[in-house]
């Protein structure tokens, strides 16, 4: 894998980072081992349904638990679902299927709620990502909405004090009014005097996830149309409470096992058995070759009396 070289003195700026970040996405193993998938969807060991993205009835009822788990794409990218609980199903009586996909976010995990007095608290983690005023560069950030719509709290704010992980205090040009199920972009901090770009104010940072929808089932029994890289999970209905569903896990990802088979080695060839051994012919005698009981030839003479001789075994 590539990397930059950093040495004290050396001056480092967006091109220089951006650099970085390439070759921090450069996985050349990892490439090189998803360049042999055969299918693609949920990553689950023998390419059946088993924990990754099973379900369960939440506590509360009303709403479901969802085991985390991976996907692969079509683009060899893994992507990632925590576990996720009180996942609310619409109490229509009517059946959706619960659909996952691939997406970019610039929000962080959880959400708060601010008061009027920019008091903010709530489910995100700040430690480590927020600096506070103490510091000489604090960090900025603002609220977004997870439906999309508008915050009433929609300026930038500079973070004033780090209360705890959970707690921090803001400061901003305007009355802060109360709010809740707020999402927080991070921004970061630029010199004093100076206004963030809209480029900057998409935030400071981008997390790849898993996006957990509901489709509503327009013909009965029949999954809705889906794009490539999206992958249904469940069919699923709330009445009154009373949760049912389908198993619908049925896209795998599945790694193909290529690569270089060695030719099979041909059998060695059998070693050629002696041939079977010529009596021997003694000169000056008239021979008669006779085969033995126990295999061998024995050589005889004919004499003068006409008695037979041996003269060799």
């Amino acid at each position: 894998m590539s990397k930059i070289n950093i040495h004290r003195g050396t001056f480092l700026e967006k091109e220089e980072l951006v650099r970085m970040q390439s070759f921090s996405e450069d996985r050349s193993g990892v490439s090189a081992l998803l360049s042999s998938s055969l299918t693609y969807g949920i990553v689950s060991p023998g390419a059946k349904a088993g924990v990754p993205f099973s379900i369960s009835v939440s506590s509360s009822g009303g709403a479901i638990d969802i085991v985390g788990g991976y996907i692969i794409t079509s683009a060899n990218k893994a992507f990632k679902l925590s576990d996720t609980s009180e996942f609310a199903i619409p109490a229509d009586n009517k059946f959706y299927w619960l659909k996952i996909s691939s997406r970019e976010r610039n929000y962080e995990d959880g959400t708060v709620q601010v008061d009027v007095s920019g008091n903010v608290s709530g489910s995100v983690s700040f430690n480590g990502v927020v600096r506070s005023q103490s510091s000489g560069v604090p960090t900025c950030i603002r609220f977004v909405k997870s439906d999309g719509s508008t915050p009433k709290n929609n300026q930038v704010y500079q973070v004033v004090d780090i209360v705890d992980d959970n707690n921090i205090i803001l400061s901003g040009g305007q009355v802060f009014v109360k709010e809740s199920d707020l999402k927080v972009v991070v921004l970061g901090s630029i010199p004093m005097g100076r206004r963030f770009t809209d480029e900057q104010l998409e935030g400071l940072y981008t997390f790849t996830d898993i996006e957990l929808s509901l489709i509503k089932e327009v013909s009965t029994g029949k999954a809705p149309q889906k794009d490539v890289d999206e992958y249904y999970i469940a069919r699923i209905k709330n009445n009154n409470g009373n949760i049912v569903w389908n198993d619908e896990r049925s896209e795998f990802w599945s790694l193909g096992m290529g690569g270089y088979v060695p030719p099979t080695p041909e059998p060695p060839t059998p070693e050629p058995e002696p041939p079977t051994p010529e009596p021997p012919t003694p000169s000056d005698h008239e021979n008669y070759q006779v085969l033995t009981t126990d295999g061998t030839y024995e050589d005889v003479e004919t004499a003068v009396d006409g008695l037979f001789q041996v003269i060799s075994q």
